[in-house]
């Protein structure tokens, strides 16, 4: 599943990790089903020109280039994602 116009700020794939959660939560109290481990991969694709410096770590961190990627595991719940996802 492409997931797009995430903030095009410091975004990584664990923000995106606790989102995916929340909608399989959505997910299993809507079905009623347990589903379990359902997130197979994530990523966050980076803009390479726009860079920011990390005040804490003063690293050089590459920031989201609003685009991202998730591979689940069982197609039913990609299909949820991208449903609840469209009509937040």
């Amino acid at each position: 599943m492409q997931i797009r116009n995430l903030p095009k700020r410091e975004f990584y794939e664990k923000e995106l990790k606790e989102l995916i959660v929340t909608v399989v939560a959505a997910f299993e109290t809507k079905t009623k089903k347990k589903v379990g481990n359902v997130i197979q991969q994530v990523k966050v694709l980076r803009d390479q020109d726009k860079t920011y410096i990390q005040p804490e770590t003063e690293h050089l961190v590459k920031l989201s280039s609003g685009i991202a990627f998730v591979e689940f595991y069982d197609p039913e719940v990609a299909l949820f994602a991208v449903r609840y996802l469209n009509n937040m």
